[in-house]
């Protein structure tokens, strides 16, 4: 389709009538900026969905101001059937930015009852997320931000994808008693969260600069990913002193009040077989690794 459209929405729209018989379709953004901007993307062909500049090295820009969304781009195909094969997720962002959101993109291909991962096959690169957090989310709540944030790139169930050459700039949460939410504090934000057997994936040469929780996080059996040549500056202003880290690694289990709270519904698994090289800390008040795990959990798959 060549007539210009308005939002990612409508994309949608065109995508799912017309996928049938393409082996990629492209959704070229022009440039400018995008303002308010949020969708729930459910439509998974099998083919590659590539949301990327009309032209390069033009600025394209969606900021979540004035919008009724606090996500900018949520991906949730069919969940996994005990015994069915991955879901191909098959979408790629290329040379965007992400601004003034609660939460960037996240991509989720997971089911509890079955335990299994499902999405496969995700490009994010060459992208800028920027002031993302509750500190800059559009949507209110009593009054105040509406709060709830936990990433500005999420990975949940998700494997075989690859993160690279992306910025992460101002991934700030408020102390939870600054939300109405009145939950996920400060340092409960993560620029990149790996979670729910997110398996195999590639996190390359990205920067992290002015961030209030660990800038990686990996949870629950998220194995084999390579995290490799990135960059990490400053933690945020009031950070707490010696407690916020470039990567790091929980889970969820019985002995956790949190999870205990929020009734999760299942024991979550160490990640093991991690590659962990040549990453680098540039900034202050920010330590290399943790394991955060509040008591192992040994579970069979």
């Amino acid at each position: 389709m060549n007539a210009p459209i308005a939002s990612l929405s409508r994309a949608q729209e065109i995508v799912a009538a017309n996928a049938s018989g393409h082996d990629e379709i492209r959704v070229l953004l022009a440039p400018g900026i995008y303002r308010g901007q949020g969708v729930e993307w459910r439509t998974f062909p099998g083919i590659w969905i590539r949301f990327l500049p009309l032209a390069q090295g033009k600025t394209v820009v969606f900021d979540g101001r004035g919008g009724a969304q606090s996500f900018f781009f949520k991906g949730e195909p069919p969940a996994p059937q005990r015994g069915s094969s991955p879901v191909s997720m098959k979408l790629e962002f290329n040379g965007i930015t992400i601004r003034n959101y609660c939460e960037g993109i996240s991509l989720r291909s997971w089911a509890d009852d079955v335990r299994q991962p499902g999405g496969r096959d995700v490009v994010i690169r060459h992208n800028t997320f920027e002031n993302i957090g509750s500190k800059y989310d559009p949507v209110l709540r009593k009054k105040l931000p509406r709060g709830q944030c936990t990433a500005a790139l999420r990975l949940q169930g998700v494997g075989h994808g690859r993160v690279e050459d992306n910025s992460f700039k101002n991934i700030i949460n408020l102390p939870k008693n600054q939300t109405g939410s009145r939950s996920y504090g400060s340092t409960l934000l993560h620029a990149i969260y790996i979670s729910n057997m997110s398996r195999d994936n590639v996190i390359l040469r990205n920067r992290f600069e002015n961030f209030s929780g660990d800038a990686i996080r990996i949870r629950d059996a998220s194995d084999r990913n390579k995290i490799a040549e990135n960059v990490f500056g400053s933690a945020s202003k009031g950070a707490p002193e010696g407690q916020i880290h470039a990567i790091s690694q929980w889970h969820c289990n019985p002995q956790v009040l949190a999870c205990i709270e929020r009734a999760i519904p299942r024991n979550e698994c160490e990640s093991s077989k991690l590659e962990l090289s040549d990453n680098r800390i540039q900034g202050k008040n920010v330590a290399s690794y943790a394991d955060r795990t509040e008591r192992k959990t040994v579970c069979a798959e």
